[in-house]
């Protein structure tokens, strides 16, 4: 044992040393990792506007600083604008404040733009600060940034409305045009030309009573209600003998209308009075005074405008009468006049009894316009 020992040291005293080469061949020891560069953003013009950009940018890349607009950051920053492309394709520009220039077109639509442009800048962005990305170009000239505009007060909510209400608030605060006065009523003055013939007893005396005219003025409601009042003359000749008649009327009624036409009808009292051209006699030959007549009349007629104004018109019409009078003593009746012949009295004549007459009328109406 204490041979072997003492070769065993032997051996080791005299072991060749490791050379220079083997030496140099082994790996140096690692030394400290360098920190990555921290970049804040500053969003361009074309960045700002895009919606909801700055609001995806903020979730994406913490804990990094997004610069407010105007502001420049005093630590080293990187200047994102954006450029579209075409509809589905957008590219990015960011540009350190070192002045190196990187570029990528990035597809994205619309809709979803916001967020795949600002995943893309924040993987961008990483790559940039631990130097895994090769710039475009190098110093180029950092952009401007645009000074922040200053803020405007949000203008106060507007109430909810209703958008019928708020048409209707506008129509009423338009101006609006004055409408026509409605007329109220309109006063008619008319004139006709006349023909009565006795109708029924005394027949022995029917036929032509009378030709002349009349003049009377009405009044007409919008409603349709009829007033008026009238004075008729007639006169007539039979065997040398005249007859003169006067008569006045007042009547009530109603007037339909159908834009220009119209329906008129009205009823009312009558009270006429005459004049002989020779003396009155009875059948029995004694002499008697002329006395008035009274009655009542019930006329129709259909009119039609032919020439309208604003407030006023003309209208022609024909109009058809039934009047019955009588003479006011008792007994009560139609006058008779007799012409004296060998034979005895001959009836040649009447006024009253039952009548018909029709006239040609023409009527010139007036708007009482409302106030």
């Amino acid at each position: 044992m204490p041979l072997v020992a003492v070769l065993a040291l032997s051996l080791g005293t005299f072991a060749p040393e490791p050379s220079d080469a083997a030496t140099a061949g082994a790996a140096p020891p690692e030394g400290p990792e360098q920190e990555p560069l921290v970049l804040s953003l500053v969003l361009g013009a074309t960045a700002r506007a895009e919606p909801g950009l700055a609001d995806e940018l903020t979730l994406r890349v913490a804990p990094r600083s997004l610069a407010s607009q105007g502001q420049t950051p005093a630590e080293p920053f990187v200047h994102i604008a954006l450029q579209p492309v075409d509809d589905s394709r957008v590219q990015l520009r960011l540009v350190v404040s070192d002045g190196r220039l990187f570029t990528r077109d990035v597809p994205a639509t619309a809709d979803e733009r916001a967020r795949v442009v600002a995943g893309a800048v924040a993987n961008m962005i990483d790559a940039i600060e631990h130097n895994r990305l090769a710039p475009i170009e190098t110093g180029v000239e950092v952009p401007v940034v645009e000074p922040e505009a200053p803020n405007e007060p949000d203008p106060p909510p507007k109430p909810k409305t209703d958008p019928k209400s708020e048409h209707e608030l506008d129509r009423k605060l338009e101006p609006q045009p004055q409408p026509e006065p409605e007329p109220q009523a309109w006063v008619g003055v008319v004139a006709g030309g006349d023909l009565s013939v006795g109708v029924g007893p005394p027949s022995a005396v029917a036929g032509m009573t009378g030709i002349g005219g009349s003049l009377g003025g009405q009044l007409v409601h919008r409603s349709g209600v009829l007033a008026g009042l009238s004075g008729r003359v007639t006169a007539w000749r039979a065997a040398g003998i005249s007859l003169l008649r006067a008569r006045v009327s007042a009547v009530a009624g109603y007037a339909w209308q159908h834009d220009r036409f119209e329906l008129a009808s009205a009823i009312g009292p009558t009270v006429e009075f005459l004049r002989v051209g020779a003396a009155l006699v009875q059948p029995s030959g004694g002499r008697r005074r002329a006395v008035p007549l009274v009655g009542g009349c019930l006329w129709a007629r259909p009119s039609y405008a032919v020439l309208v104004g604003r407030q006023g018109a003309l209208r022609l019409g024909l109009q058809a009468e039934l009047a019955a009078a009588f003479e006011a003593r008792s007994p009560a009746g139609a006058v008779q006049i007799y012409r004296a012949t060998p034979s005895g009295q001959e009836p040649i004549a009447r006024a009253g009894g039952l009548e018909l007459s029709f006239a040609l009328v023409a009527e010139g109406r007036f708007a009482i316009l409302e106030r």
